[in-house]
This record gives C-alpha cells, sequence and structure tokens, in this order.
C-alpha cells in the first residue's frame, strides 16, 4: 500500500492513523518514559494543576474551559514572556517566525513519510503542542492534548523549472511575512510543493517562542529516524526527552530579588546601546554577510584555545570594539543569546523547546589593557551574567530602562553552538538549501557560525539601521577578529585601530 499525505487527514489523531495503516507499514512509535509527566489516573480523569501558579478554584476551572484541552499548563519562559509582550505591543512582519526549505530533487527522502514523521513528533514532543496565552495578566504555556500538524501541499509539475522557483519563493515571502501566533496548538507547519516524480520543494516552519535553534538538531535526528523506520517497516524507538515543564518549574522556584539587584548594578552608568536611530528606507529585513578565511579562522581558534578563550568570548569582545567605533563610546551595551540550558535541570541540554534567553552584555573598552587579559575579563563576566540568565529580558527592562519606557540596547549577538553532529549533516547532505528566515524584535542582530571559514552575517531592519550602519558594524567585528588571530598579547588600542573607518 501507499500513503500519502491525504491519509494524514482522515483520521483525527496519529494514534488513528497509525491503527489504519497498520504496523506493516508504519511501526509504532516507542519509548521508554524517564521524566515526570501528570499523573494519569487508570480510571477517571484529573485536570491539569494550576496551583503553582496560583490559579486555583474557580479561576482554575475557567481557565480550563478556555482551553478545553490542556494537558499541562505552567508560566511561560523568560523569553517566550518578552516575545509575548513585543507580539502585544511592537508586531512586525515575520516577527518570531522561523523556517527552513530545501529542493529535495533527487534526495534520499519519501515527503510522505517526511509528513507521518512529523505528525508523530507532534504527538511525542509536548513543545509541538505547546501555546502561549495570557490568563489574568499571568503568560502562560499550555500543553495541549488535541493538535493537528498543519501541512500545506500544492501541486508544479506542470511548471517549468524557473516558474516553479518563482512560485515556491512567493510562498516563502508569504509564509515569512506574519508575526507568529503564539496561540496555535500546533507549532509546527509544514509546506510540500511537488514537482513531479522525485522532486519536490518542502519549508518547515515554527516559532522560535516555541523551539530555540538548540532544539533544531534534536527534532531533526528524531524526524529522520521515524522516517527511516517508517520506510523500513521497522519499530522506532524515540528517546523520551525531559519534559519542557521541568525547566518551567525550575524558572518559578529562582529568587528574582538577588537577580534584580545583579543587573541594577551591572547596568548604571548609561553605557551607549542604541544602533537603531537611522530612522530610514522602510521595515524590509536584509543580511549581509562576510567570512573570515579557513586559514585566518583556524589561526583564531588555535589562539583563543591557548589562552583560555571561547570563540563566543573573541566574538563579544569584536563586536564591541566595533560598536563602540559606530557610535563614539567608550561603554557600550548589546545583548547575547545564550542557550539557558547549563547549570539547570538534569538532562536540560537535551530538552525540546523553548529555553533560550538574552542576557545584557556591557563591555568598558580601554586603550591600555591587554587584549588577552581584557577578553579574560569579559569571559569572567559573562560567566557572573549567565547565574542569572533565567531572568527575562522584560523584567531587565523593567528594572533598568530609561524613564521613558525606551529600550536599554537593540542590537545582539548569536553564536551558533547547536549540537549538530557530522552524522546529521551527511544524512541531509542531498537536501539543498533553498531559503531560511528567523526575525526577531531587535533592530539589528550579528550571527556566526564556525564552520572551516567563520561566516558572520547581519541581519537588520532598514526602517532602523541604514546599510552603512549595519555594513561597517560587520566589517569592523570580521577585521577586529581577524587581527586577534594574528596574536593577543597586544593593548587593545590596536583593536580599536584596526577596526578603523567602515
Amino acid at each position: 500500500m501507499t500513503f500519502t499525505a491525504r491519509d494524514v487527514f482522515a483520521h483525527q489523531s496519529v494514534r488513528e492513523l497509525v491503527a489504519a495503516v497498520g504496523a506493516a507499514r508504519t511501526p509504532r512509535v516507542t519509548a521508554t518514559p524517564t521524566a515526570p509527566e501528570p499523573p494519569r489516573a487508570a480510571a477517571g480523569h484529573r485536570l491539569p494543576e494550576t496551583a503553582q501558579l496560583g490559579i486555583d478554584g474557580a479561576g482554575r476551572a475557567r481557565l480550563l474551559a478556555d482551553l478545553v484541552d490542556a494537558e499541562r499548563v505552567e508560566a511561560a519562559g523568560p523569553f517566550q514572556r518578552w516575545g509575548l509582550d513585543r507580539l502585544r505591543h511592537h508586531p512586525r512582519p515575520g516577527l518570531f517566525q522561523t523556517y527552513e526549505a530545501f529542493d529535495l530533487s533527487g534526495a534520499d527522502v519519501d515527503v510522505d513519510l517526511l509528513i507521518l514523521a512529523w505528525s508523530a513528533l507532534v504527538a511525542h514532543h509536548p513543545a509541538l503542542r505547546t501555546s502561549l496565552r495570557t490568563h489574568g495578566g499571568q503568560d502562560l504555556q499550555v500543553v495541549h492534548r488535541d493538535a493537528t500538524l498543519r501541512v500545506h501541499r500544492q501541486n508544479l509539475s506542470g511548471l517549468g523549472v524557473a516558474e516553479a522557483a518563482r512560485e515556491f519563493g512567493r510562498y516563502l515571502t508569504t509564509l515569512g511575512s506574519a508575526p507568529a501566533d503564539p496561540e496555535l496548538r500546533c507549532q509546527v507547519g509544514l509546506s510540500v510543493f511537488d514537482r513531479g516524480a522525485g522532486a519536490a520543494y518542502l519549508a518547515w516552519n515554527w516559532s522560535y517562542l516555541a523551539l530555540d535553534g538548540w532544539s533544531f538538531p534534536l527534532l531533526l535526528a528524531d524526524l529522520l529516524a521515524l522516517h527511516d523506520g517508517f520506510r523500513a517497516g521497522t519499530p522506532v524507538p524515540l528517546p523520551e526527552r525531559p519534559a519542557p515543564a521541568l525547566m518551567a518549574r525550575w524558572w518559578q522556584e529562582r529568587d528574582l530579588t538577588a537577580a534584580r539587584s545583579f543587573w541594577t548594578g551591572r547596568l548604571t552608568g548609561g553605557p551607549k546601546g542604541l544602533v537603531g536611530m537611522d530612522r530610514v528606507g522602510h521595515d524590509r529585513h536584509v543580511d549581509q554577510r562576510v567570512w573570515l578565511p579557513a586559514d585566518r579562522t583556524a589561526s583564531l581558534l588555535r589562539r583563543a584555545a591557548r589562552a583560555g578563550l571561547t570563540l563566543h568570548t573573541l566574538v563579544q569582545g569584536a563586536y564591541a570594539i566595533a560598536l563602540g567605533r559606530t557610535l563614539g563610546a567608550d561603554d557600550v551595551l548589546f545583548a547575547t543569546v545564550v542557550s539557558g540550558r547549563a547549570d539547570a535541570v538534569a538532562g536540560a541540554e537535551s530538552v525540546v523547546g523553548c529555553l533560550f534567553n538574552r542576557l545584557p552584555v556591557r563591555i568598558a573598552l580601554d586603550p591600555a589593557a591587554d587584549c588577552a587579559d581584557w577578553l579574560r575579563a569579559v569571559q569572567t563576566d559573562h560567566a557572573e551574567a549567565a547565574a542569572y540568565a533565567h531572568v527575562s529580558p522584560l523584567d531587565v527592562q523593567r528594572w533598568c530602562g530609561p524613564p521613558d519606557g525606551g529600550p536599554l540596547y537593540d542590537s545582539e549577538i548569536v553564536v551558533e553552538n547547536f549540537p549538530f553532529d557530522g552524522r546529521l549533516q551527511s544524512r541531509i547532505a542531498d537536501w539543498r538549501p533553498v531559503g531560511n528566515a528567523a526575525l526577531g524584535d531587535e533592530a539589528l542582530r550579528l550571527t556566526v557560525w564556525p564552520d572551516p571559514a567563520l561566516l558572520l552575517k547581519v541581519g537588520y531592519y532598514r526602517d532602523l539601521v541604514s546599510d552603512e550602519r549595519a555594513v561597517g558594524l560587520l566589517r569592523r567585528t570580521a577585521r577586529v577578529l581577524d587581527t586577534l588571530a594574528d596574536g593577543m598579547r597586544r593593548p587593545v588600542a590596536d583593536l580599536l585601530a584596526a577596526a578603523g573607518e567602515a
């Protein structure tokens, strides 16, 4: 028998679908439960707990009645709270929306089985069935029992290669134009454009208020295991990862008193952190990129290792130099993205969900300081700040923001370090990337990939940051990193000189 996406919609759940197609075609998904889940009584039903949220009695009944199908309700995470606030008060096209698109022509993959595999993942991973809601002024994440994979399928087989590519491109533009909808019960959308035998375009999209970048390789590994097992007709045991709810409880248990004292002490004094003051052009988001050659990248990483420094620290330092030169300041403020998984609950590194957070980074530029010593101080400061990574940017803004309600900073850096191993990369080597997007609320974001040739990409909104300023920041950062590849026993003044004019 052959089963397609149509079979998915003929059944109300993955469980019904599996029963319909039979074990010979779609094997059972098995797992050994290790993470605690809400108790399921053998005889009778039990409502989800909400006492940990301070919601009891009639309030609990009203909340659960409004949700109808809630399996679990927890407090929203630190960045989820920030994201909900941005979506309410500062929405933008594509805000917090993420997609990855591929040309699967000739690839070793069955598109119909990918759809079935994604359906199984929705049933298996609570994060894919989690919406974000606000109840009585409290931001919540809700795991739903009834969530259906959103599938869009279109036939392009009658179009030529060029016209099919244009049609798919137009669709991706539409896909990335609407802000994320946090109230969707299923946070994954799948789009398939069939182009004839053995040829198809594929895109999947989600909100990164539901799934962070660290989760993507974990999901992809599970997806491919299901796909390959379904094709072979063998059972597919998936690892039972710790539930995101464990992190939600951990966040709730943190004391904000010490965090408030730390951040107010760290951020007083008025460092400069606003790059998005140009107010030019329209709100289109664009990317610019440069590469550090492979030999220079290798030299940079060798010198960093000898000095006991991480790539993340080098990027923080280089961007601080570039930002200081751009703003004419010797005390700068920006944000960095952290995984939110270190020193948290056991197994946090394998949780699928939204755990990442954004931390303010304040760096003083001392021309007389030794580069290596200055960078070690930057690394130490970051380690201290990471102890308060459970604090929402919304709280930091409330405690430390200017009286007029304006932002503390509007740019951030991201150094990608996902657990993306070689086996996973080789498995999708024949999936040709067509496009991707992950739009945030910051005016400008610098993303760095530690490939053999270091890739630096700056993404920015043109109504806030001019091309000249964005490209200048990018090139200055790259020049500072290139200078550090020649050695770190030099004064910081050398890095300021290397940044020079953009």
